[in-house]
């Protein structure tokens, strides 16, 4: 799973940037979702 060794320099900063991006992801599907629920729940009313 890691290219590097755990430790360096190297392997830290992609670990990094991978969790980053996965979080950025996560949030961004989770307002796209709550933005429609909610979208769809005033359109409802």
């Amino acid at each position: 799973m890691h290219a590097a060794p755990i430790g360096t320099k190297d392997s830290s900063e992609a670990e990094l940037l991978a969790i980053n991006k996965v979080l950025q992801l996560s949030a961004a599907e989770d307002s796209m979702f709550w933005a429609s629920k909610f979208l769809s729940n005033q359109i409802h009313k």
